[in-house]
């Protein structure tokens, strides 16, 4: 193109371009006293009609409509951020869902439910004032699931400190890699999760879920149990052997004769001396600790691909419970078909 043709095909384009601002400075602008009503609304959230004029108690019950029905809420992690999900199951089968996660080299992998009840999300983008009071009102009461510290960690970074100190429920699974640290992460994870803990203001109820599974090695490897079975008294006076791993015959024994009905569990009173830590939470409420068993043989046979165990499915489960009396943990109960 001949240089020309190039001043002229420039000419065009700075004249379009001068058009093109001459016709955007003809737009008309919004007068100060208009911006003026834009930027500050003409009644304040707090004077409106919803309310000034519904008590607490009417706005709380029609939030409870509006969220999701469930009671607990399972906290996990997704590229480094704590996530909050509704769980719809309860305490035995996130205490499984632990074990087949963190302590089966060679067992099935498990699918948290993520198809399940999501967080409705309108209702928090109608005002300031009402995102808050649901915040409140959901973090309150629902119960918050922890399968580790780093899941404590995460959350109290994630949200704003005045909605994670309205958490009043906690369950929190104790796993045996945190009560005697393989590594310093382990070790300054747990110690930044008690941290937190112990200024929660507002906690009514602590529940630390115990995984037979997830303790069954950690106590393998020091000592014997104390078994109150006639079964085990000859083979116990020998010694144990020391393998880097139990052997098979260990969950042989474990379903067919620990699990019997009246056998409960073997190592929770040896698991107190680990959970002093608990002693310490400024828990208003209950603070109480369950060990929960689940055969692995009967697990897999249960268990569909999905990783969820199979409908109809009655989990056997046993166990105590231990509650804080008085500065000590004390049974409270023993219960062979569930909790």
């Amino acid at each position: 193109m001949p240089p020309c043709g190039l001043l002229s095909c420039f000419g065009a384009k700075s004249r379009r371009v001068e058009t093109g601002s001459q016709s955007a400075s003809n737009i008309p602008q919004p007068s100060q006293s208009q911006a003026s009503n834009i930027l500050q609304p003409s009644q304040s959230q707090a004077q409106s009609a919803f309310f000034s004029k519904l008590p607490v108690e009417i706005r709380l019950a029609i939030y409870s409509l509006l969220v999701p029905q469930g009671k607990n809420v399972n906290v996990f992690y997704d590229h480094l951020t704590a996530q909050r999900m509704m769980w719809p199951s309860d305490s035995h089968e996130y205490a499984e869902r632990h074990t087949t996660t963190w302590h089966y080299p060679t067992g099935y992998a498990v699918r948290w439910p993520l198809d399940s009840q999501r967080l409705a999300k309108d209702i928090f983008l109608v005002c300031r004032k009402m995102y808050d009071e649901v915040a409140d009102f959901l973090y309150s009461t629902r119960t918050f699931y922890f399968d580790t510290p780093s899941h404590i960690v995460l959350l109290h970074r994630t949200i704003p400190l005045r909605h994670f100190n309205r958490i009043s429920s906690i369950h929190f699974v104790f796993c045996s890699n945190h009560a005697n640290p393989r590594s310093v992460f382990n070790a300054e994870t747990f110690h930044s999760a008690l941290s937190i803990l112990y200024q929660m203001p507002n906690l009514q109820s602590f529940h630390i879920l115990l995984a037979h599974e997830c303790w069954r090695d950690h106590f393998y490897l020091q000592a014997p149990p104390h078994i109150s079975n006639p079964y085990f008294s000859a083979y116990s006076r020998g010694g144990w052997p020391r393998h880097p791993t139990p052997p098979a015959w260990f969950d042989t024994l474990l379903e067919t004769v620990w699990l019997r009905p009246g056998v409960v569990n073997f190592a929770i009173d040896d698991i107190v001396p680990y959970l002093q830590w608990a002693k310490d939470i400024p828990c208003r409420g209950v603070v109480t600790v369950q060990m929960y068993v689940v055969p692995r043989l009967y697990a897999q046979r249960n268990i569909d691909w999905h990783g969820n165990f199979r409908q109809n499915t009655e989990i056997p489960v046993t166990g105590e419970e231990l509650r804080l009396k008085d500065g000590e943990f004390v049974k409270t109960s023993v219960q062979n078909d569930g909790f």
